[in-house]
């Protein structure tokens, strides 16, 4: 999957709003919810070297919000590796031309309900 096919897919699939908050990182993009503005997705092209690949060969990936309880078994995956620049226990990275199309969006439905708006309990 390319960030053109992946920002398509989320805007399709999810009420979600996109945004650039960043001046000085134009090509990082913010997925969120739009009820409660929370991110789910960042998606971003980044040096490999920043994923420990060595080489500054740019490489479009996605952070996506995940229970610390399942990432272990996803780490373990070709193309999934601890978040970039966000908390590692929470968070991973997943490049996008390496992960199969169904498990990024496996992961992306796991992080879009992690994000989401809880339900408050009627007394």
């Amino acid at each position: 999957m390319t960030r053109e096919e992946f920002e398509s897919f989320v805007l399709e699939n999810y009420s979600a709003l996109c945004d650039r908050p960043w001046a000085r990182h134009p090509g990082y993009q913010v997925f969120r919810h739009p009820e409660n503005g929370k991110w789910f997705a960042l998606a971003a092209d980044i040096p490999k070297s920043a994923l420990n690949c060595g080489s500054d060969e740019l490489v479009g990936v996605v952070n996506l919000k995940i229970d610390p309880v399942v990432s272990g078994s996803f780490l373990t995956e070709a193309g999934i590796h601890p978040a970039y620049h966000m908390n590692k226990d929470k968070w991973i990275t997943l490049e996008l031309a390496v992960v199969p199309d169904e498990t990024i969006k496996l992961l992306l439905e796991m992080s879009f309900d992690a994000t989401k708006e809880k339900k408050q309990a009627s007394r």
